[in-house]
């Protein structure tokens, strides 16, 4: 690492404290702890005004994520995030998610084109990609 890389690196860790350090392990679940307790990092409300019954991921489970939560994010906007920002990106990042074989929560997800033309499916050892086109179907499996 350069120098300005290891500036980088000091700012980071003067900003920020470290709560865990190593690998997430599949089945552990590690919980970031909130700065105030029962306080929303993103609308401000408390509790009691809104509650922190659901685990809120710190990075979205369609990613993988099923380790890493976050105990500062409120309800509210944990349906909010899931439902506005967190299923257009899904959809967004859809086929990377296949052709990369990203798990989400319990499968490795099926990718179908906006016009329906193009369907992408991955298992551990093969993708199967189908295009129908007007002169027959093309089917290849890699």
């Amino acid at each position: 690492m350069d120098q300005i890389g290891w500036k980088r690196k000091e700012k980071i860790d003067s900003s920020y404290l470290t709560i865990e350090y190593g690998s997430l392990v599949k089945g552990k679940k590690v919980v970031i702890p909130s700065a105030e307790s029962g306080l929303c990092r993103y609308c401000g409300k408390k509790s009691p005004e809104v509650s922190f019954k659901t685990e809120a991921h710190a990075f979205p489970g369609f990613i993988g994520n099923n380790s890493l939560f976050s105990s500062d994010e409120c309800d509210s906007c944990n349906e909010l995030f899931s439902r506005v920002i967190e299923d257009d990106l899904a959809n967004y990042i859809g086929v990377e998610r296949t052709l990369k074989r990203i798990r989400g929560r319990n499968k490795i997800p099926k990718y179908k084109s906006l016009n329906g033309t193009l369907e992408i499916s991955a298992d551990k050892s093969s993708i199967d990609i189908r295009s129908s086109r007007e002169d027959g179907n093309v089917v290849g499996v890699y």
